[in-house]
C-alpha cells in the first residue's frame, strides 16, 4: 500500500536560505531511494521561514527504509548547526 509523508522544517532565524541549500540535497537521493514516486522540497509560499520536505512513497516499507538510512544524518545537522527551530513529521502510511 502506497505511503507519502511531509516534513515540516522551520528554519532558525536568519538561517532559511541555509536550511533550504542543506534541504535541497535531500532531492536526488530521495528521488533515486526505492520505491519513492515523488520527492520535493519547497519554501512555504506563507511563511518564509518554513519549509516542507514531502515524498510519495509505492510502499510504507519503503519510506520507512528510507527513514532509517542517512536522512536522519541529515536531520540531525540542521538540529546540530541550529539551523532549524523545529521538525514535525506527519505520515499517512496506508
Amino acid at each position: 500500500m502506497s505511503a507519502s509523508q511531509v516534513i515540516r522544517i522551520r528554519a532558525r532565524n536568519g538561517q532559511s536560505e541555509r536550511l533550504g541549500l542543506r534541504l535541497q540535497q535531500l532531492v536526488e537521493p530521495g528521488r533515486e531511494a526505492p520505491g519513492c514516486l515523488e520527492y520535493q522540497v519547497r519554501r512555504d509560499a506563507l511563511e518564509p521561514d518554513l519549509w516542507l520536505v514531502c515524498s510519495q512513497w509505492r510502499e510504507a516499507q519503503q519510506m520507512f527504509d528510507y527513514l532509517a538510512g542517512g536522512i536522519q544524518q541529515v536531520f540531525a545537522e540542521v538540529l546540530w548547526r541550529s539551523l532549524a527551530a523545529s521538525l514535525e513529521v506527519q505520515d499517512d502510511a496506508g
